[in-house]
């Protein structure tokens, strides 16, 4: 008896057919959504239209995360974490290219947000440190270590999100600061460009990053402080050339944050979560076109989900990478259009960090 993977048959079904439309755009050929499962062990990976495609554990003695992707000229760039059992806590940075793993050296201990591959070289962000000491946000090139400590990064920095021109011009998109004082704002070719948020702004936070039509947008958060000091408000936003531009979401909503935007034809496609307060309240998923707020359905309400990124198709299609909280187990998948598509969940528990549509 021939057998059906239903991973498979569900992405033919709902995207998988008809490659291009009368109008000449694209249909989606492949969903990569990356990420890792969790059955007390932490097992790094991707998945292929649905289907879980396993990577190399970098040392058992680590649990070991993907957390961002890139796929260019038909190579699969992964970058990920892993972290010691042994119980110090060391973390080890790096990435894999189809599948093999190649380690980043910096300062001592690194961590990777993002990785982007572009022209002939591949393009990772995120952070290194000494042990004990404060991040420094760092990225490599290929392999070369660029911290952006000495050139305005300072200590408590991090890279979060990494973009390239057609020029080769380098976007890093992160926060300096900490606690009570992080501010947002991006590296161009190294040289620091804060992003200002409204008045009475003590945290700000970035998303992701994306260049579009000579325009540069970065999507976060503002945070202020509640007046008995024992909470906070955050509004999500983006910033658009350094202009902050902030989302509303019903007025219940007070802790809120945009996790990635995405520019398609002149539209500004945002996805995050709404909260009612930071504490005890349940995540709830979302995205806004335009402004406009939408909420995602959540397969357990008691329990919310999590948003982490956000594409769109040339045929005008919005995917949102996330995790559902479903019970007693995290539960991958996307939201095409609104509706949820799991991904195959091959362990107890499993989450989607990025999404790549080719």
């Amino acid at each position: 008896m021939t057998k059906i993977n239903v991973f498979s048959l569900v992405f033919a079904l709902v995207f998988g057919i008809s490659q291009a439309h009368a109008d000449g755009r694209a249909a989606v050929s492949h969903v990569y959504a990356v990420g890792y499962s969790d059955n007390r062990i932490l097992i790094p990976g991707y998945w292929l239209d649905g289907n879980w495609q396993e990577l190399s554990i970098v040392d058992v003695r680590y649990q070991t995360t993907a957390t961002a992707m890139s796929v260019s000229n038909g190579h699969v760039y992964i970058g990920g974490n892993s972290i010691s059992a042994q119980g110090d806590g060391q973390r080890m940075g790096g990435y894999w290219t189809d599948g093999k793993w190649r380690e980043l050296r910096g300062w001592g201990e690194t961590v990777i947000r993002s990785i982007n591959a572009a022209g002939n070289h591949v393009y990772v962000g995120g952070f290194t440190r000494d042990s004990g000491l404060s991040p420094i946000a760092s990225y490599w090139v290929d392999g070369e270590f660029k911290p952006l400590a000495d050139l305005g990064g300072g200590t408590d920095s991090e890279v979060a999100s990494i973009e390239v021109d057609s020029a080769g011009h380098v976007y890093a998109a992160g926060t300096m600061g900490w606690r009570d004082n992080m501010r947002a704002g991006y590296w161009l070719d190294r040289t620091w460009t804060e992003l200002h948020a409204p008045a009475g702004t003590y945290n700000a936070g970035v998303g992701n990053i994306q260049l579009s039509d000579g325009h540069v947008y970065v999507s976060g958060f503002a945070a202020q402080r509640a007046e008995n000091y024992t909470n906070e408000w955050r509004a999500a936003g983006y910033w658009r050339d350094g202009e902050w531009v902030e989302l509303s979401a019903p007025s219940q909503y007070r802790f809120n944050s945009a996790a990635s935007v995405f520019v398609k034809d002149g539209h500004v496609y945002v996805g995050g979560v709404v909260r009612k307060e930071a504490r005890g309240t349940i995540p709830v998923p979302a995205y806004w076109v335009d402004g406009v707020f939408h909420a995602l359905p959540n397969l357990d309400i008691s329990r919310g989900a999590d948003v982490r990124s956000l594409q769109v198709s040339d045929d005008g299609h919005v995917y949102i990478g996330g995790t559902m909280f479903y019970a007693d187990q995290d539960r991958p998948g996307y939201w095409l259009d609104g509706t949820w598509v799991p991904v195959q969940r091959v362990r107890k528990d499993g989450y989607v960090l990025g999404i790549v549509l080719q």
